[in-house]
């Protein structure tokens, strides 16, 4: 399968080739009165959308999106793949391309791969759980509120944390920091 670039792809349960818009309408209502569904929630995954074995390039590939469940996906080089999105679970994928998760509102990261190439991944963002991970970016996470990693690793932690609230670790195995 080759690399998509654009904002549409092929939803668990559907027929084969079918696809559907990951994007919502656009609320009338300003982003910062919105209310976003608690990451730790056990039925968060719901209502979401579901994208599996999805591999994505490009700028901005799901720019804005919202409620999207995403497993076994591949982000290759490219920016700001995930930015400004809310309610994200990720997992079991990889992330290649720089500042993936940017201005993000509640995400939960499980059993994922960023690699040196997805440099600045986590900045700017609110409420992450991050689980299972190996982070081999450098750079990650800074000024973030809410901040959960647990079995964690992360070989390469300069400038990793800045400017953060509200953080919590466990198991978490740092290097070079």
């Amino acid at each position: 399968m080759g690399v998509l670039v654009g904002f549409e792809w092929k939803v668990v349960g559907g027929e084969r080739g079918d696809f559907v818009n990951l994007h919502t309408e656009k609320n009338p209502h300003k982003e910062s009165n919105q209310k976003h569904i608690a990451m730790s929630d056990k039925n968060m995954t719901d209502n979401m959308k579901h994208v599996v074995d999805g591999e994505f390039g490009g700028e901005r590939a799901l720019f804005a999106v919202k409620n999207v469940q995403l497993t076994n996906c591949v982000f290759h080089a490219g920016e700001s793949a995930l930015k400004r999105t809310a309610n994200i679970v990720a997992e079991r994928c990889r992330f290649e391309g720089k500042y993936p998760f940017w201005h993000v509102k509640g995400f939960r990261i499980s059993d994922c791969e960023f690699t040196p190439g997805a440099r600045a991944a986590l900045w700017y963002s609110s409420g992450l759980l991050m689980t299972d991970t190996q982070v081999d970016a450098p750079k990650m996470f800074r000024e973030m509120d809410g901040v959960d990693l647990r079995n964690v690793r992360i070989p390469d932690a300069q400038e990793t944390l800045w400017l953060c609230r509200n953080v919590r670790l466990r198991d978490v195995w740092v290097s070079n920091a």
